[in-house]
């Protein structure tokens, strides 16, 4: 059995190190980012290495951003 792991990344502003987070999880089969309206170049870089990315707001706790993350996975699993 084949286990298929995606990581879901909550980002504000993060261009200085976006990329090399998404390199440290280049093993995973997929890398969601959920860019938090930057106003830099957060969602292009994370775009640019392969990984999806869309804006939402991200709560205190995160937790509303996540769900909406875990509904744009191809995975059909997700743990929290």
């Amino acid at each position: 059995m084949t286990v298929e792991l995606a990581a879901v990344i909550l980002a504000h502003n993060e261009e200085r190190h976006i990329g090399d987070c998404l390199d440290s999880l280049a093993w995973v089969d997929e890398r969601v980012v959920v860019d938090d309206f930057s106003t830099d170049h957060t969602a292009s870089i994370a775009r640019a290495q392969g990984a999806q990315a869309y804006a939402d707001q991200i709560g205190a706790d995160g937790y509303a951003s996540n769900a909406a993350a875990a509904a744009e996975l191809a995975k059909e699993f997700v743990s929290e």
